[in-house]
């Protein structure tokens, strides 16, 4: 099958060759895929690779096996892609510094195997053996005392090839249980916040001179009007917020993946989202909208019509915020669940002082910030 990496316990990881629509794969790979209920799902699933692969170098990606000793089963399938991690030195919004390395990232951050010891050693140890020149292991968003982040802090194996750096520490990831009703989502919101909400949707229109409506942006058809929007915002972005090239938005929608939105009053663009579908999870990637209609809320007004759309199409469970603290909150229904980037550094030197730069830096920007904040820090 591949590479295998040697193990004692029930579990073998194998690095899947090239052929990653054989059927033997596939399989395992489509049912593991479908069971998933975090955030995460979409980088998870053989769909979303497929994408990968048609927008981006196929050599760095890659697929890794998990088999089930007793029965010769998969049991586990974890795509992966060969990739670079910077650890920015930065003051607010400004990066003074990138230190970069070669990285393997985890599709979906939580791998796709069971939630025993022994498999996740398996997995760490193969990559350990298999990927020698990437220095560091990202999972882009693990839940605090979640299995996985229990398991990286207690295994002798992550301690013997691994040293553990949470980038930024762990941040509030919001995500938004959709109601069953308008009714129901008004009846949650206090007498005065509902009139505002109304309110303030009701003088953007009022300016902008037109019927506010909103046009989905899910079809290859419809990504030349996200780019006119995009165009008329100037909507741009750094890093994993940048603004995709618009073959990378035509990939998503043929793949079933493109779930974007943009309001308009009449002709007149005044907002848009950028988001990501998987099953019944929405991730919204980013807001934009117009600065010079900022007095009348139009991010806020966005929102809560992008939300009524959700709540009459029923079509999701649940929206993914990412993480951070958004900037259009919806308290009644807000769950908020504590995430971290964790970065797993191959044991070296180098890569120890990488680690203690970057606290060490970290740690007295966030001092002099509480100190100019009049805060004491923690």
């Amino acid at each position: 099958m591949g590479l295998e990496a040697k193990s004692r316990h029930r579990y073998a990881a194998f690095a899947w060759p090239s052929d990653v629509h054989s059927p033997s794969l596939r399989h395992y790979w489509e049912q593991l895929s479908a069971r998933q209920q975090n955030p995460g799902a979409v980088y998870q699933s053989p769909a979303f690779f497929d994408y990968l692969k048609t927008t981006g170098d196929r050599n760095r990606l890659n697929v890794i096996a998990i088999i089930d000793r007793n029965t010769d089963a998969i049991v586990g399938v974890v795509p992966v892609q060969k990739a670079v991690t910077a650890l920015p030195f930065s003051v607010g919004e400004r990066t003074l510094l990138r230190s970069e390395v070669r990285s393997l990232t985890v599709l979906g951050s939580e791998p796709m195997v069971p939630d025993d010891p022994d498999a996740l050693d398996c997995l760490f140890l193969l990559m350990a053996q298999h990927y020698p020149q990437s220095q560091v292991i990202d999972m882009d968003a693990v839940p605090q005392g979640g299995f996985l982040w229990n398991y990286l802090n207690n295994s002798e194996l992550i301690r013997r090839h691994y040293d553990l750096h949470v980038l930024h520490g762990f941040r509030d990831c919001h995500s938004v249980d959709i109601p069953g009703s308008t009714g129901d989502y008004y009846r949650r919101l206090t007498k005065k916040r509902r009139y505002n909400l109304l309110r303030q949707e009701k003088l953007l229109q009022e300016h902008a001179g037109a019927p506010l409506h909103l046009v989905v942006i899910d079809s290859p058809e419809t990504v030349g009007e996200l780019f006119a929007a995009i165009d008329v915002l100037g909507a741009t972005g750094e890093g994993d917020e940048a603004v995709l090239g618009k073959n990378k938005y035509v990939a998503l929608a043929e793949h079933g993946f493109l779930c974007c939105f943009v309001l308009k009053a009449g002709d007149r663009i005044l907002g848009l989202t950028l988001g990501t579908k998987s099953g019944k999870i929405l991730r919204i990637h980013r807001f934009f909208f117009d600065r010079n209609l900022e007095k009348y809320s139009p991010g806020t007004t966005l929102w809560q019509v992008v939300l009524r759309h959700l709540i009459r199409q029923a079509e999701f469970r649940s929206v993914d915020m990412g993480y951070g603290t958004p900037a259009y909150r919806y308290r009644a229904t807000n769950t908020i669940i504590q995430k971290g980037k964790v970065l797993l550094f191959r044991r070296s030197m180098a890569n120890r002082c990488r680690i203690l730069a970057h606290s060490g830096y970290s740690s007295a920007v966030n001092l002099l910030k509480a100190r100019r904040e009049g805060l004491s820090p923690e």
